[in-house]
């Protein structure tokens, strides 16, 4: 298990490494197609003052789901499109904004856009041993960090104290709920550490693993897990050293 995921791991970031420091005009062209197709999803999301969100919370049917803080995304729409998908995930004040889809397997959308089309730029995709209505301890989705800034690239900015404060979490939205994901850590990680432990044991384990990637941090977090609370893993490449990954840890609690 741990190999193959040290494969997806690199197989990840092999974009990145294989363009050096430039981006030629076929890159270029992908980066904008890829740009073009997002900006068409976007159309599945509408964003709502955060008090009017707060007035419709606990009402909305169907499968549009309201955020506090002003997003609803139709699934339902969504579906048509790739029936793979499986939440929405939304940095405020900051470039993440995308569909997240989860494969038979975490090659699959490496290299592919949302809607199949082959593009370096891929998509944010669950991993495929996770649970895909993220009921499990602990569910981990990638990105690429690309090089124009968007998809995951801005994960590496939360090795700043100031960033962290301004963008304390992140939302995710799914077709089952929606919730709020507080970062309780964030850092430079090697692919042979266990920031990427999808089953993490009885409560002393997994205790125990919190404690381990919380000590890890870049930056001073002002939340923790308590028990029984699920993680989320956002996981891109970086670059210091050979297999380098940035991950940022969060806890995911339910809007209220």
């Amino acid at each position: 298990m741990k190999r193959v995921l040290y494969w997806v791991l690199v197989l990840a970031c092999l974009g990145g490494v294989l363009t050096g420091g430039y981006m030629t005009g076929s890159q270029l062209l992908a980066y904008r197609a890829a740009g073009q197709a997002y900006e068409e999803l976007s159309g599945y999301i509408s964003s709502t003052a955060a008090e009017d969100a707060s007035e419709t919370q606990g009402t909305s049917s169907g499968s549009e789901r309201v955020l506090p803080a002003g997003v609803r995304v139709d699934f339902d729409g969504l579906s048509e499109v790739n029936p793979q998908v499986v939440g929405w995930i939304f940095g405020p004040d900051t470039v993440i904004s995308y569909p997240i889809v989860q494969g038979e397997d975490n090659t699959y959308y490496l290299h592919r856009l949302f809607t199949g089309e082959s593009n370096g730029s891929g998509c944010i995709f669950l991993d495929a041993a996770c649970a895909g209505d993220f009921s499990g301890d602990h569910s981990i989705i990638y990105g690429h960090h690309m090089k124009n800034g968007t998809m995951f690239a801005s994960l590496g900015e939360y090795a700043s104290q100031d960033y962290y404060e301004s963008h304390p979490y992140f939302q995710l939205s799914t077709p089952q709920g929606d919730w709020r994901v507080d970062v309780f850590s964030a850092y430079v990680a090697d692919v042979g550490q266990e920031a990427w432990q999808i089953e993490l044991g009885e409560e002393e384990e997994r205790q125990e693993w919190i404690r381990q990637v919380s000590a890890r941090s870049a930056v001073q977090c002002h939340t923790a897990p308590e028990e029984g609370e699920r993680i989320l893993t956002l996981s891109t490449c970086s670059y210091e050293f050979a297999d380098a990954r940035f991950v940022v840890h969060g806890v995911m609690r339910p809007w209220k």
